[in-house]
């Protein structure tokens, strides 16, 4: 069937020609076949043709897919003018030009053909046409300098794109020209093939091709050249894809059916410089130069990296009695194969004839493996098969692994050593469509892996009931145990009984989790898997059709392929659009999943100086050395005698606080047991961990079970993975070991601040200090000398390994100077001794000691107290816009001020809040010293809580009316547009004794109206009711709650806590508001009468009424610049006033 090529729709400055090498040439019939040609995929080809003289214009071709499955070089003739009595000379030039070099004539009635001048003949035509051009002056336009294949350079090379027989058109105007790849990039979405042809007498067009693929390696477009192929007249045709992209997203779900171990990918897409498309939690290996990956979709299977080079990666699994090495590589068709060969030949010998698996893509023609005919490159990979004696599992006659239209190849080989054969491997290549012109292969050995898991359960899912259950007959025989511990070594046997009392429980009531294999992804619907199979039946009839009918057949299943690739693309886009469209929190799973990216652990790796032989376990051995070396020196853990007093025993209400600050969903140390495992423990069993605790703290010892460290490794981004410094090791202990160290550093924490053992200069670790107060106090220093005409020299040291590096007797040494209570010092000092850390391998854990140094994870004082993190929220729902829309008049509409504003109302609030800094009166006229400050740390010592009692959150109006045995204090607080007012009264006996009103600032808050009252309520009673029993009632749960918690940042609220310590005759309770309880009503009356005629009373101004100020000056700033804005003024006389508030437009 002829070749039907037709025009694409023009885009400047290139220079479309109309090429129709078929007998038909009517308006109708081009049309038809133009409508024909385009209802197939759409794939063109770019072909590049540089003229005589002419700069090199690349031309647009789009083909059907009728045509032949080799690219044709078939060169076709231009339409040009008819001549007239109106014609140029230079157009009569052109015309005869025509006719030399080859003139398509004919008209509807008589076919179409070329007719050639003779060869002989032609370079004296050509020639005395240029003599001719020459006399009459006829300007010839010339190159762009900017042009990125010069003339020059192509000259230099030999190699010309025109084919053999020179087709000229006419001269055009010269304009800017884009290179070879911005063509191609401007057409990615339906690029197919690029055809070069050579210059006359030159047989070598590589280097253009060179240049082109350098130059689409710059681009972002995803282009890349998959094949190279000679064509007739010394031709050659670039095959060019651009869909590995919908291959990956389709990857994830056919793993679902496949369901492989291990996936070995080559020349996969890339984004960013790193795999794109695949499920961030698979454990991912890639090459340096990201042609060749393997994939862990299997989260059970631990591996090991073997090598990483430029064209290959290996791992190695442990499988029941040997270790396999599995390989992945690639060799692109155009690039020299003995530098991958080399590759994978230094990685077998550095194994030592251990066990191999080798999945490659090396482009090589060999009859051995399905071609008919051996080239080169081929060769070379039969000699590397036999020199290492390997065994080819590839079939000679089975299917192609790579089919382009009708084409097919055989490119992608698995190669085995000899051992491995014994297990009966089977090479499958699979029909499941893959979206790319690879195909997927499946290769299975007779062999099970080994693994070793720590036991993990499904706690979020109830069964609580049932795991009390079982605990509660038990609970008091462990209760004696931990009662009559009387040594370290008891202590240790107790601990390890509840802890396997409670996995015991938890066996009996929790599901272990297992690892969802494959999830399927939200946007995979069934009738994408009905297309799919669908799909498949499609390819498989193609294959079986007679040969009348087998081109008809692959047609349609190209076009088929084509809608469902598209199917694809938009039911992923819609599922996310859905995803997105559903969430309620803006900062929710679709935030974290599009900016937050996953971070998992990494698996270990072969380092460098370490061989990559023997088992799992010996690499495991040899990592953890590297790892957690031993000290080269003896540490004396001794401790010396200490004068300093005991600290007094945890309270139930201090480990009650400390097990209800637990976060949720951490990672569970090698015991499994959960935080929220220990939550239900302690609020059924209050007694049970108290006790167990306050035993470690009388005996001065940390049981050894809570010392034992999971260790994770993290690969830091952009390191060597052959280095151990390239690892981050995260250390998951024991939950409840995590409590005592918690209890044990706030009380530390709570003696070094109060004693000023901590340096004023340490910001780090520290409650109420970070970045802002180092970079405030650098300042300082900086702007101190400068004005007493002093240098001055900052000097950063960053000190590598700082937590794995610590000395024990530095760290000993340091808590005896610093006089801490003695029973905290021995807990401490025991905490440092027996130390372990364990990793997990497939035949069990390997264990190390830690003689120095802590990994990060831990709550001892080696790890930050508290982690404080400030967002400022700068997000809001995005618009829908134009890509010209004003900025300006964007961020009118959607109540977004301007970025510049926003940053510069942050920075004068920490200014003024944090670092007590006094802004300039124009902008706000208050000082710091009138704002109130956040207190830090804990109000009074850690074991000190208020009595249970003292707070009651259910409702005491009832109460109030029928106790008579107790005096009863209402207190109110009130803000109206008067003013603000507190105030309390008193009643004994049902009768009024007292009354108090106090008139605040007009921009105080309720809620400090409210302490207020209960403040001056508290104090009276203290001062006046000693002996008497005391209730007071406020209508603000709020107050009640903040009171109730010892580290609040209020201190009006802490001065509240000092007085009920002090005060346990006091009781603080909650009453409902407007209910008619007299004293609440009464006291309700005189708040509202305070906004007005209460006494000064003087409080401080929240940090609420600060912000309310900058914003307004930051509305009135943002309003001056919409005002004398350039842009957006068709918006601005809609909407001339600016507002924090999207506008309804």
């Amino acid at each position: 069937m002829d070749e039907v090529i037709y025009d694409l729709d023009s885009v400047q400055p290139f220079t479309m020609h109309q090429a129709i090498s078929t007998p038909k040439t009517t308006v109708a019939d081009r049309a038809a076949r133009a409508q024909k040609a385009s209802a197939s995929p759409d794939d063109c080809i770019v072909e590049i043709h540089p003229e005589q003289n002419v700069p090199f214009v690349p031309t647009l071709r789009k083909r059907t897919l009728s045509q032949s499955s080799t690219a044709s070089a078939t060169s076709t003739a231009s339409a040009y003018p008819v001549v007239n009595e109106e014609t140029s000379i230079e157009t009569l030039l052109a015309n005869l030009r025509a006719m030399v070099n080859g003139y398509t004539g004919g008209t509807s009635n008589n076919p179409a053909k070329r007719y050639y001048f003779p060869a002989t003949k032609l370079a004296a035509a050509n020639s005395l046409l240029d003599e001719l051009e020459k006399k009459i002056k006829t300007q010839q336009p010339q190159e762009p300098v900017h042009n990125r294949v010069h003339s020059e350079e192509l000259a230099h090379t030999g190699v010309q794109t025109s084919p053999p027989h020179k087709r000229v058109q006419i001269p055009v105007p010269p304009a800017p020209l884009p290179s070879y790849a911005q063509v191609a990039a401007n057409n990615s979405k339906k690029l197919h093939t690029i055809l070069l042809y050579p210059k006359e007498g030159q047989e070598n067009p590589l280097p253009i091709r060179n240049l082109l693929q350098t130059e689409l390696n710059q681009r972002k477009e995803g282009i890349k050249i998959a094949a190279t192929r000679t064509i007739r007249k010394n031709g050659l045709a670039i095959d060019c894809t651009t869909r590995t992209k919908a291959a990956n997203d389709l990857l994830h779900t056919n793993i679902k059916e496949i369901q492989p171990d291990i996936i070995a990918i080559q020349d996969p897409y890339t984004q960013d410089h790193k795999l794109n498309g695949f499920p961030t939690r698979w454990n991912s290996y890639t090459s340096n130069n990201l042609k060749a990956a393997i994939l862990i979709p299997n989260a059970f299977l631990r591996t090991v990296l073997i090598s990483k080079r430029t064209n290959t990666v290996a791992i190695k699994i442990q499988l029941r009695n040997f270790p396999l090495t599995i390989i992945s590589a690639y060799s692109s068709p155009t690039e020299n194969i003995q530098l991958t060969l080399q590759e994978i030949t230094e990685i077998l010998a550095s194994l030592q004839n251990e066990n191999i698996l080798l999945g490659a893509d090396l482009n090589g023609h060999n009859t051995l493996w399905g071609y008919k005919e051996n080239d080169t490159r081929g060769n070379n990979i039969l000699d590397f098969i036999l020199a290492n004696e390997l065994f080819l599992l590839n079939n000679p006659y089975g299917p192609p692994t790579y089919t382009r239209n009708q084409n097919q190849w055989w490119p992608d080989l698995t190669l085995l050593s000899s051992r491995i054969a014994t297990l009966n491997p089977y090479r499958e290549v699979l029909e499941t469509p893959s979206l790319s012109d690879h195909k997927y292969i499946l290769t299975t050995l007779t062999a099970t892996s080994t693994n070793s898991m720590y036991r993990r359960y499904k706690t979020l899912h109830g069964n609580h009931k049932k795991f009390l259950n079982f605990l509660s007959p038990q609970i008091e025989q462990i209760s004696n145990q931990i009662s009559n511990i009387s040594s370290q070594q008891h202590l240790n046997d107790t601990t390890k009984d509840l802890q396997q009392l409670i996995i015991n429980a938890c066996n009996h009531a929790y599901k272990k989790k297992q690892v969802n294999f494959i999830p399927t992804p939200n946007w995979w619907n069934q009738a994408l898997e009905v297309e799919k199979k669908r799909l498949r039946a499609l390819r498989r009839r193609a294959q079986r059709a007679t040969s009348n009918e087998r081109q008809a057949r692959f047609i349609q299943e190209s076009k088929e392929k084509a809608i469902y690739k598209k199917k694809v693309k938009h039911a992923r886009t819609s599922g996310w659009h859905q995803f997105c469209t559903a969430a309620t929190n803006p900062y929710g799973k679709h935030y974290k999943a599009a900016f937050r990216k996953g971070v998992f652990p990494s698996q270990l790796a072969v380092l460098a100086n370490s061989q990559p032989t023997d088992s799992l376990t010996t690499i495991a051995n040899n990592f953890m050395d590297d790892m957690f070396p031993q000290p080269d020196y003896t540490v004396d853990y001794s401790l010396q005698q200490t004068l300093t007093q005991d600290d007094p025993l945890f309270t139930k209400q201090e480990v009650t606080y400390a097990v209800k600050h637990l976060p949720a969903g951490k990672a569970t140390g090698v015991d499994g047991i959960d935080n929220l495992v220990i939550k239900i423990i302690h609020n059924k069993f209050p007694h049970l961990l108290t006790s167990l605790y306050n035993k470690c703290l009388t005996l001065g010892s940390f049981p050894d079970t809570f010392k034992i460290g999971n260790i994770v490794f993290f690969q830091k981004q952009g390191k060597d993975p052959s280095l151990s410094s390239s690892y981050r090791p995260i250390s998951l202990l024991p939950a409840m070991g995590k409590v005592l160290e918690r209890l044990l550093t706030q009380r530390l924490t709570y003696h070094l601040e109060q004693t000023g053992y901590i340096s004023e200069r340490q910001f780090g670790f520290r409650e109420g200090y970070s970045v802002d107060t180092a970079l405030d106090s650098l300042l300082t220093k900086i702007k101190e000398a400068r004005s007493t005409a002093k240098h001055s020299i900052v000097l950063s040291i960053d000190i590598k390994g700082a937590f794995d590096n610590l000395h024990h007797e530095a760290i000993m040494k340091a808590l005896s100077s610093s006089q801490s209570p003695a029973n905290i010092t021995k807990v401490f000092n025991n905490l440092l001794q027996n130390r372990k850390v364990t990793v997990q391998t497939p035949t069990g854990p390997i264990v190390r000691e830690q003689r120095k140094g802590c990994p990060q994870g831990s709550c001892s004082p080696l790890e930050p107290c508290s982690q404080q993190r400030i967002e400022h929220s700068l997000a809001r729902e995005r618009p829908r816009a134009y890509r010209t829309s004003p900025t300006a008049a964007l961020q009118v509409l959607t109540g977004l001020p301007p970025l510049h504003l926003q940053l510069q109302q942050e920075v004068r609030y920490i200014t003024l809040t944090r670092l007590h800094n006094p802004l300039p009166p124009e902008i706000i006229d208050i000082k710091p010293t009138q704002i109130e400050p956040k207190a830090k740390g804990w109000t009074l010592h850690p074991s000190l809580f208020l009595n249970p009692k003292q707070i009651s959150m259910t409702n005491g109006g009832p109460e109030s009316i029928t106790d008579t045995g107790a005096t009863h204090i209402f207190t109110d607080g009130s803000k109206t547009d008067d003013g603000v007012g507190a105030a309390y009264c008193v009643y004994n006996n049902k009768i009024l004794t007292h009354q108090w009103k106090g008139q605040l600032h007009k921009h105080n808050t309720v809620f400090q109206a409210e302490l207020t009252a209960l403040k001056e309520a508290i104090q009276y009673a203290s001062e006046n009711l000693k002996n008497q029993q005391v209730k007071v009632y406020i209508d603000n749960q709020a107050s009640l709650y903040a009171i109730a918690n010892p580290k609040t940042k209020a201190q009006m609220v802490r001065q509240i806590f000092k007085h009920l310590i002090d005060s346990p005759n006091i009781q603080v309770s909650w009453i409902k508001a407007h209910v008619d309880y007299p004293g609440n009503e009464k006291a309700d009356e005189l708040a509202k009468e305070a906004t007005t005629s209460g006494h000064p009373y003087p409080v401080l101004l929240p940090t609420t009424h600060i912000k309310t100020l900058l914003k307004t000056r930051l509305l009135k700033d943002w309003q001056e610049l919409w005002k004398k804005g350039d842009t957006g003024r068709p918006v601005h006389k809609v909407l001339p006033k600016v507002s924090l508030y999207a506008q309804n437009w």
